[in-house]
């Protein structure tokens, strides 16, 4: 199970299984272990894990998201989310405004 999910991450990065252990520092000897159906240590798990920016436990088959557990990617979502709630209650010029603030954050000049 490790290596088909190892395998779908490596193809959606669009690169070799091989060259993704080289990357993270392992041997491609790894991979033909998995392959064989060895399962990785916690740590490499740890390194794959963080190199596909996923979770262990998703790396490992235990969810279907594969969503991190990086605690400052839960801090950013939920800022957006919260902001999102509050620009979806607003009337569709208030959207606009908001949107053209944004644009002018974007670009580095002050809001009026």
């Amino acid at each position: 199970m490790f290596y088909d999910i190892f395998l779908k991450l490596c193809a959606r990065s669009q690169k070799k299984p091989g060259r993704v252990a080289e990357d993270c520092g392992l041997s491609r000897a790894s991979v033909n272990r998995w392959k064989g159906g060895s399962t990785p240590t916690y740590e490499t798990i740890k390194v794959l894990a963080d190199y596909f920016d996923v979770s262990t436990d998703f790396l490992l088959g235990k969810e279907k998201s594969p969503a991190t557990t990086n605690s400052d990617k839960a801090e950013i979502s939920d800022e957006i989310l919260d902001l999102a709630k509050v620009i979806a209650d607003l009337s569709p010029e208030k959207k606009k405004m908001m949107l053209d603030l944004i644009d002018l954050l974007k670009d580095g000049k002050d809001a009026p």
